[in-house]
């Protein structure tokens, strides 16, 4: 089965989105629900959820099946969750603040329903405390995620400036070597002006093309 954590509950004791914000927010954790649904009992109809954790925008994939349904996948766990009739399904994503937020979630569920919360690659099952210490790993991480991210793209924003320097450079030297060459054939200046910029093109090419080697790189 691929990599998804599954909350395993009673259907009759799916809370409300108020309810799981208000369970969540006594963990200390800044999380919101942005999609509008009013329970957890009506998410057949939807594939995902917006929320919000600390700041964050985010989409979480979630499905919602009966036990019944899922347990023809994984028949191995068909003792231990006879008592249980409802499954919420969280693939996981290579994000880690969206890994964050559905471990927030079930760390939620397993608090209002007493939700058995399976890893169904592992084949193993989260405690609460294996749920706090994965968000803080995957919070730090996500830190790191970003901060990497933000490095990039100031690291792209300042190639595309010296890029364009350039360009500009080269842009004046052969405007400037139009100019010249008009004057020469006018009598206003020598020969020696063009040859001198010609030297100046030149050595300015290979310096361009020799940063756009290194910029490749």
């Amino acid at each position: 089965m691929s990599k998804t954590l599954i909350n395993f509950l009673q259907f009759s004791e799916l809370p409300s989105k108020k309810e799981l914000e208000n369970k969540i927010s006594e963990f200390g954790y800044n999380f919101k629900f942005i999609s509008e649904f009013e329970k957890f009992d009506n998410l057949n109809q939807i594939d995902a959820i917006e929320c919000k954790l600390n700041g964050h925008q985010i989409f979480i994939q979630i499905h919602q099946n009966s036990t019944k349904e899922l347990l023809t996948n994984i028949t191995y766990l068909k003792e231990e969750l006879t008592h249980k009739d409802c499954a919420i399904s969280f693939p996981f994503s290579p994000i880690k603040i969206i890994c964050a937020s559905m471990h927030i979630i079930s760390l939620g569920l397993i608090e209002l329903c007493q939700s058995n919360v399976l890893h169904a690659h592992d084949r193993m099952f989260y405690s609460r405390e294996t749920l706090i210490q994965n968000i803080s790993s995957s919070l730090k991480y996500s830190v790191v995620e970003r901060h990497n991210n933000s490095k990039n793209t100031l690291l792209d924003g300042l190639k595309s400036s010296k890029k364009r320097n350039e360009n500009i450079k080269i842009f004046i030297v052969w405007a400037s070597l139009f100019l010249v060459t008009l004057f020469m054939n006018g009598g206003i200046i020598s020969w020696a002006t063009p040859f001198s910029l010609f030297i100046l093109i030149t050595t300015q090419n290979q310096i361009y093309l020799q940063r756009r080697k290194r910029f490749k790189k």
